[in-house]
């Protein structure tokens, strides 16, 4: 029963599925609450400040002839919510937890994600790289040194394991240009990390190759396999998509997208992990056929689902990512749940909601990660290679990474730290904030809202709210953490 006047926490994300919501407290993400839906009038009853009598009267009022069980209403659910702090004292101030909520992303903050990058050489001329922006250049191009690698290498275990707490696992990825212009030295490089790695002891550590999947060919494969690197490759759709969008640097579209289906074939052969890593845009929007043609013809389930990223020549054309849209996003999410894929950009989210933890990173920029030049410089942004934005020399590099402004920037970007956010916006906490990259490019900050996260993190927030209730319905799953 109440003793003191009651309302509703300033932000809360409701959730509607199969009859019910499910409350997640913004400022508690780990409080959760499952309420049938015809007791959503409840919430809103409590938008002002209300008291045991008049909510009696209430109760009774709505409910009682209807749901004659309202004295259990009563007795459990109003003080649930109580507890859950869904519902508050008057004088109860919430926004105190701001500053707690921002202490925990600095605590579970570190270096954990490296990006290699062993050329910015390229065979191919993708129209929508927004690295090389479409421009043929030379395979030849410079190679990154091998005293620069090991040195990077050295000071991203360094960070990681002096750093605090983190979720996860080490993340090394290589990069490109396509690395596997440098194939022999992505296999050197992969063998020194695993190295050091035992040496700090990391030895489970992830490394994965990003390829646009031409240069796959035995040896290759053969390579990634014995380096126990997992493999994404860079794949348009179908074959006519990959025509229009490909060329090699003789400006042919002949053979490419044999080759990329031959490499495929090979990791899949040699039982070589991998996933297909999809970026949607105005010529493959109609994601369905795409989907139907992998299941008929590929073994891989795992799909990493990209958003365009802008060139330097879209700065300020928002509109460039219109089609993006929630109900867009939202169909493209169970539609590829539905046909048995995994949308590998939301595992981690899934992960963090899974568990009732709060979701304040998009980008490992946030996070921190690190950035090899093959030219020798060092970044945070793997988006910014062709322009070395935000890279530095190596002999400006600090111990701490995050006490340099590039890096320590970051640090304070996303949600937390934006006013129409927090202020405005109830999935402050279940929202990474999306790419600055992006955000800088095409609304003038690296700190701007990009409309198109807010869409995806609603999106993938409704499904995985779904998925929850749809368990907890069947027995096997529980909405508290």
């Amino acid at each position: 029963m109440l003793s003191a006047r009651y309302r509703l926490i300033d932000k809360f994300v409701r959730l509607e599925h199969s009859g019910y919501l499910l409350l997640i407290n913004s400022f508690y993400p780990r409080n959760r609450y499952l309420l049938p839906i015809f007791l959503k009038e409840l919430l809103d009853y409590f938008a002002l400040p209300r008291g045991a009598e008049e909510t009696i009267a209430f109760v009774r009022e709505r409910y009682s002839s209807t749901h004659p069980e309202w004295e259990q209403i009563i007795a459990k659910t109003i003080p649930d919510l109580v507890r859950l702090k869904l519902l508050v004292p008057l004088a109860f101030n919430e926004w105190r937890r701001l500053d707690d909520l921002r202490k925990y992303k600095e605590r579970n903050a570190r270096i954990s994600t490296l990006y290699i990058v062993p050329t910015l050489g390229c065979n191919l001329a993708c129209k929508y790289c927004f690295i090389l922006q479409g421009r043929t250049v030379d395979v030849k191009r410079k190679t990154v040194e091998w005293k620069t690698v090991t040195k990077a290498v050295e000071h991203f275990f360094r960070q990681y394991t002096t750093g605090r707490k983190a979720h996860g696992q080490p993340l090394i990825i290589f990069y490109g240009g396509e690395p596997l212009v440098e194939r022999e030295l992505v296999g050197r490089i992969a063998k020194y990390i695993r190295a050091r790695g035992r040496r700090y002891g990391i030895p489970d550590l992830e490394l994965v190759l990003i390829t646009n999947g031409t240069l796959l060919d035995q040896k290759a494969v053969e390579m990634v396999a014995r380096s126990g690197i997992k493999v994404a490759v860079s794949f348009d759709g179908l074959p006519e998509h990959t025509r229009e969008l490909r060329q090699d640097c003789t400006g042919s579209t002949e053979g490419v997208s044999a080759r990329v289906l031959r490499g495929i074939r090979l990791l899949e052969e040699a039982n070589v992990p991998h996933g297909l890593s999809l970026t949607l845009w105005r010529h493959n929007q109609d994601y369905k056929p795409i989907l139907k043609w992998i299941a008929e013809n590929l073994k891989t389930r795992e799909l990493g689902i990209n958003l365009y990223h802008p060139f330097p020549s879209d700065a300020g054309q928002t509109e460039v990512q219109s089609m993006y849209t929630r109900r867009y996003l939202r169909r493209l999410i169970r539609d590829t749940a539905k046909m048995g894929f995994r949308f590998m950009q939301l595992e981690a989210d899934k992960s963090l909601f899974d568990r009732c933890l709060p979701i304040l990173e998009a980008c490992p920029v946030s996070r921190g990660q690190m950035v090899v030049h093959p030219d020798g410089y060092i970044g945070n942004c793997h988006s910014t290679l062709g322009s070395k934005t935000n890279f530095i020399l190596w002999e400006s590099v600090p111990r701490d990474l995050n006490s340099h402004e590039f890096w320590r920037r970051e640090r304070k970007n996303g949600p937390l730290y934006r006013r129409d956010c927090y202020l405005k916006c109830d999935y402050f906490t279940q929202c990474g904030g999306g790419c600055p990259y992006d955000a800088e490019l095409l609304y003038g900050s690296r700190f701007a809202i990009n409309p198109t996260y807010c869409n995806l993190t609603k999106a993938s927030m409704q499904f995985f709210a779904e998925q929850l209730i749809d368990r907890h319905l069947a027995g096997g799953g529980s909405t508290s953490c």
